[in-house]
């Protein structure tokens, strides 16, 4: 064999042995079933900033990737945050990794909850699961159908001891940006509240619910590798993002890092990159359940919950005389 032919043959081989790098088989799936409308999710927020900033818990040096679902972790997070009002009650929403967000959508609308049952700073917040056995005094916290937009008093933590402290109250999409909404109720962030974190535009790049909050790009596949994060190894897909916040013509890069546990999702990592070499953790998602098959019942309910309009700025609501529009539950389904 002459040196020509040897060195074709070596060509091929290191062809041959070079890995061919992919996405992990189930991120289309995924991107798929967001796509089409139809899926439910249940995920958890740690976010990094605001442990060290607001509560000061650098000193518990909290592992990124290792979830501990602790009061410790029940911080806040920035998806949101609206501080509102329902029933003579106020209460700054608890968001953060400490609760599980339950999110069912179906195409024409969407509903969300807390699942996981959390005490911090005194206060007492739990959810149910979505399509299952609801009793009286649990009910969800948001709801986007058919053109209308519901908050439910339980999902401020206003727990009520019967199914008359069960309450929702509704505004119709066309009155969003009325400028007569009472703004302790809190509309200007419901679709804000609805929408799902930034680094699940991975799989879907415009959550119907996210608005211009921020100019995302979409996340752009680098590579797939392994990812050890203390005992665990991830299959782990590397993704760069870009984000440019209101008008400022700032542009943030960071990396999304989707890790795989048994070929399905379990975590996403979020670094911000403030310098060519560097990353620093910002928020990990914790995905506990991730389906395109809806629970059973998921926008119904068992009991009857009354429905009052929202506050908008007449005599009823100056005096603060709610004004009964409907039913929710029962033999009444969402309408």
């Amino acid at each position: 064999m002459d040196i020509k032919k040897i060195s074709v043959v070596m060509l091929l081989m290191s062809c041959l042995n070079v890995s061919v790098q992919a996405e992990q088989p189930a991120a289309e799936e995924y991107r798929q079933m967001f796509q089409s409308g139809k899926f439910y999710l249940e995920y958890s927020i740690r976010d990094y900033d605001l442990i060290r900033n607001s509560y000061g818990r650098e000193e518990k040096k909290i592992k990124p990737g290792v979830d501990d679902d602790s009061e410790e972790m029940g911080v806040a997070h920035g998806n949101g945050g609206s501080f509102c009002a329902l029933g003579g009650f106020q209460s700054m929403q608890p968001i953060g990794s400490g609760v599980t967000y339950a999110v069912a959508n179906d195409g024409n609308g969407r509903i969300q909850n807390f699942k996981k049952i959390i005490k911090k700073h005194g206060v007492s917040f739990w959810g149910f699961e979505i399509g299952g056995s609801q009793k009286a005094n649990v009910i969800p916290r948001l709801m986007y159908k058919d053109g209308k937009y519901y908050r439910f008093a339980a999902g401020f933590g206003m727990v009520g001891k019967d199914s008359k402290n069960d309450q929702a109250i509704m505004l119709p999409e066309e009155d969003l940006k009325s400028p007569e909404l009472n703004p302790l109720e809190g509309w200007a962030y419901i679709r804000t509240e609805l929408a799902l974190p930034l680094e699940f535009s991975v799989f879907n790049y415009r959550d119907s619910f996210l608005d211009s909050v921020s100019m995302v790009e979409m996340p752009v596949y680098q590579e797939s590798t392994e990812r050890n994060i203390g005992k665990k190894t991830y299959n782990c897909d590397k993704y760069i993002a870009k984000e440019k916040f209101g008008e400022s013509d700032k542009v943030n890069e960071f990396i999304y890092y989707a890790l795989y546990k048994e070929g399905k999702l379990a975590l996403i990592q979020k670094y911000r990159v403030p310098k060519v070499g560097e990353e620093e953790i910002v928020e990990e998602i914790f995905v506990r359940d991730i389906s395109a098959q809806l629970p059973e019942n998921s926008f119904e309910f068992s009991n009857e919950i009354p429905v009052f309009a929202a506050g908008m700025g007449d005599v009823n609501d100056f005096l603060g005389i709610p004004v009964q529009v409907g039913v929710l539950g029962g033999n009444v389904n969402a309408k």
